[in-house]
């Protein structure tokens, strides 16, 4: 009976170990670090965006993240302009991805969305790409932003070398 009841309570305790471990982090905004900011304008309106311009902040990006404010929005910076592809697994919300070429043109704005089937898609720069904004779904055509508009983000880039 002891040796009974010590492999059930070691059972229960490891199984609600995993349970805690696989907690689904959509409900909170736990994720979110402590990243560097800056505001921009683009097409003349502010924007808050936090600053990926590590492997580590790139690979998190807004993963797990139950909101977006109307002007926030995430910049990745990369070292040199390459075929970027992203994917939206653990992302909760939907987003306009707008890849910047080395001199902050716009390259294509993708419609990304959250994979409610549970199948990421991937969504591709058109050209090599060095910059990434995403911002709340819908923001790019609320501003009026298209292919080959400029982003001024020169200011930003030039804190983080």
């Amino acid at each position: 009976m002891c040796r009974f009841t010590l492999i059930t309570t070691l059972s229960l305790t490891l199984a609600s170990l995993m349970i805690s471990g696989c907690k689904n982090n959509s409900d909170d905004d736990s994720a979110v670090k402590n990243l560097k900011t800056a505001t921009i304008n683009i097409s003349n309106v502010p924007f808050k965006l936090e600053v990926a311009d590590n492997e580590q902040d790139r690979v998190m990006g807004l993963m797990y993240r139950s909101k977006l404010g109307r002007n926030e929005g995430m910049l990745f910076i990369f070292d040199y302009p390459q075929a970027l592809t992203f994917h939206m697994n653990n992302c909760n919300i939907d987003l306009d991805g707008i890849f910047l070429d080395r001199n902050f043109r716009v390259l294509n704005v993708e419609r990304m969305l959250y994979p409610r089937s549970g199948r990421s898609q991937y969504y591709r720069s058109s050209g090599p790409a060095q910059y990434v904004i995403e911002l709340p779904l819908g923001t790019a055509a609320r501003i009026d932003l298209k292919k080959g508009d400029k982003i001024n983000i020169s200011s930003i880039i030039d804190k983080t070398n």
